[in-house]
């Protein structure tokens, strides 16, 4: 039993030097970031909207716009509030590999979860791209598993520093039987 206990510690520590960070950022510095500009970018839209509707048509009429700028200020409203709430989050948010497997740890799992994959399962890594005609280009990029459940990416909202496409080219490295797989959706 001595033997055991022993044995524990040495395989956390293995665990924890094999392990390769992939990408983290502060949530809180992300949440600054958001907290200031989500106001301003808010009060924009709904002024904003509210006064080409009403300045250049009237009441009835302009219902579908009203409607539209109702479901834009509540997804402005949604990214400001995500914002103050990391504001004051000490946490992270972490993409790492390790022998056992791809691991994504987040301090706030209801605006990005967590989730580990063993390694044996990783399948494929799939960057989605979606494109919008002249408006340019969008992309999505996911973890595929054997099972075909796929698993997202998170690229926190304002924080572009994060190269995917270079974090799946590390993750081929450590796991060369995962492929790269690209999609178009029109």
């Amino acid at each position: 039993m001595a033997a055991i206990a022993e044995l524990r510690p040495l395989v956390a520590t293995k665990t924890m030097i094999g392990q390769q960070i992939l990408y983290e950022a502060k949530l809180a510095k992300v949440g600054k970031g958001l907290s200031w500009a989500g106001p301003v970018v808010l009060a924009f839209w709904v002024i904003g909207g509210l006064v080409l509707c009403f300045r250049f048509d009237s009441f009835p009429s302009n219902l579908g716009a009203l409607v539209i700028i109702g479901l834009g200020g509540a997804l402005f409203a949604r990214a400001t509030g995500r914002g103050f709430r990391w504001r004051k989050n000490p946490g992270i948010y972490r993409i790492s590999i390790d022998d056992d497997g791809l691991h994504v740890h987040s301090d706030d799992p209801a605006a990005v979860p967590s989730f580990t994959i063993v390694a044996n399962d990783i399948y494929r890594l799939v960057r989605k791209t979606i494109s919008w005609g002249d408006s340019g280009d969008e992309h999505e990029f996911y973890i595929e598993t054997k099972s075909g459940a796929r698993h997202r990416i998170e690229q926190l909202f304002a924080d572009y520093d994060l190269d995917v496409m270079k974090m799946f080219e590390e993750i081929t490295a450590r796991f060369p039987w995962v492929q790269i797989l690209e999609e178009v959706k029109q």
